[in-house]
């Protein structure tokens, strides 16, 4: 993975700290331009752009994520729990339903953008900073160490999803 840059949008597969630049208007655009099931992540445009900023989580990343684990907000869980990355239950954030699995129970938020917030922030506290819980670099194939042990796939998965949507850059600018 090497750094992408189209005028000031930038997504980074080797350093996911790196925030993207993008409005949520553009952002929006990206999502219609690729089409099918990454409309789904429209009306959260909003908040995953205020989680990029805030936590210094790029977007690309992000939804690389969300999409690969909810299948693009259409799971159970991301329907029913929103829970769109097979977060776990903890004292805050009680199963309440939600189905587990042989890792425990899945966590229910009260809403996707809730969840957005705190995806981001627990992905930018524990793995992507250095002496974080689970922090090993800033690539999803340091992430994924901790993240998704085992998973070959995982972070060529999430990183060919963010390489897609970057690639509709370009339509929307």
């Amino acid at each position: 993975g090497t750094a992408q840059q189209y005028k000031d949008v930038v997504w980074d597969s080797t350093n996911v700290t790196r925030i993207s630049n993008l409005t949520s208007t553009q952002l929006i655009g990206i999502l219609n331009a690729h089409g099918g099931k990454a409309k789904n992540f429209i009306p959260y445009a909003q908040g995953l752009i205020t989680a990029e900023q805030k936590y210094s989580v790029n977007v690309f990343f992000l939804i690389g994520i969300e999409a690969l684990e909810s299948g693009w907000v259409t799971s159970h869980i991301a329907k029913s729990c929103n829970n769109l990355g097979g977060v776990r239950e903890s004292k805050n954030h009680p199963s309440n339903g939600c189905g587990r699995n042989s890792g425990g129970g899945f966590a229910y938020f009260s809403s996707v953008n809730e969840f957005i917030d705190y995806h981001a922030s627990m992905l930018h506290r524990s793995y992507l900073t250095p002496g974080g819980k689970y922090y090993e670099g800033t690539s999803p194939y340091d992430v994924v160490k901790h993240y998704c042990p085992g998973s070959s796939t995982w972070p060529v998965s999430v990183i060919k999803i963010g390489n897609g949507l970057f690639n509709h850059v370009k339509d929307v600018l």
